[in-house]
């Protein structure tokens, strides 16, 4: 064979080798485009996200009375702030025996409900007209667990806010707006990403005690009823025992699966009927699970 024959050969069969391989690689399918995450977007997400959780659960598996189960949602409402459940407890267990929170008083109608008026604990403002409200006091304490985060998760409560007005979630007219407004909190896990934030709803707080799933640090909300029978001196519609009609949020405080009825809250006091008749008083308190007005259910939001 010629030596221009011979070369033009190895030339044919170096092609033929290379087109074979690329056509193999190109025929593998792509899996990454069959993927779905129930997860939160960069830039719904600070930079410090690392505890997204992806679902693990099948459909309709059941799952034992006080176990841990993994939600089928993307993530756990901390996720959104950036926060690890160990700094939440960290921040409330430094301050579980003093008075930084405990025996604030509660929000002053008078003086209005915004967060200059309802995050000022006694550990910051006990000569200063100290007066925190249920919301005020979860938020506080989440900007204060982060440390020098503490701009960035107001910030994004302003945003959980903002969207629930942008989107109709919460924007009832007759209540004041702004993040210390429990409300907003409510609808934004029911809501937000079509309610993919994990959480578990009980009709009552028996429900949710005797199926031990609440761990010290969750968070626990209140939906009230909303039927009016009468409005207070204020203009504010009144549960069937003349409460004003009112959410309620705060920390679970018993320990992990135990069903314990412990509540760390702010909470005010004259309420009428069970569970309000738990109520320790005007001020943040840890007692019973207790809300300011007939509920119409009970939602359990894990933290983790």
């Amino acid at each position: 064979m010629r030596k221009n024959q011979f070369v033009a050969v190895l030339l044919i069969i170096s092609f033929m080798i290379v087109f074979t391989v690329s056509c193999s690689k190109n025929s593998e399918p792509d899996l990454s485009s069959g993927v779905s995450r129930n997860t939160l977007t960069t830039d719904q997400l600070p930079s410090d996200s690392d505890n997204r959780t992806e679902s693990t659960t099948e459909a309709g598996a059941e799952t034992p009375s006080g176990s841990d189960p993994e939600p089928d949602v993307g993530y756990y409402f901390n996720d959104y702030f950036g926060l690890t459940r160990s700094e939440i407890l960290n921040w409330l267990y430094l301050h579980e025996a003093d008075d930084y929170y405990l025996g604030t008083p509660y929000g002053d109608e008078e003086i209005g409900f915004n967060t200059d008026t309802c995050m000022r604990p006694n550990g910051r403002f006990s000569d200063n007209y100290p007066h925190m409200t249920c919301t005020g006091f979860v938020l506080d304490v989440l900007m204060q667990a982060a440390i020098d985060r503490s701009e960035d998760i107001y910030d994004l409560a302003v945003k959980m806010m903002e969207l629930c007005e942008s989107y109709g979630w919460w924007n009832d007219g007759q209540y004041y707006i702004n993040v210390v407004n429990a409300y907003y909190w409510g609808a934004f896990v029911n809501n937000y990403e079509d309610g993919k934030i994990y959480s578990v709803k009980f009709d009552t707080v028996k429900d949710l005690l005797t199926s031990h799933l609440a761990k010290k640090g969750d968070i626990i909300y209140f939906m009230p009823d909303t039927t009016a029978y009468g409005r207070n001196e204020q203009g504010y519609p009144c549960d069937i025992f003349g409460n004003p009609i009112d959410c309620h949020i705060g920390f679970y405080w018993g320990e992990d699966n135990s069903g314990q009825d412990l509540f760390w809250h702010s909470m005010n006091s004259g309420l009428v009927g069970d569970p309000m008749e738990n109520s320790l008083g005007d001020f943040n308190q840890i007692s019973k699970l207790t809300t300011p007005s007939v509920y119409s259910y009970v939602l359990l939001i894990p933290i983790r």
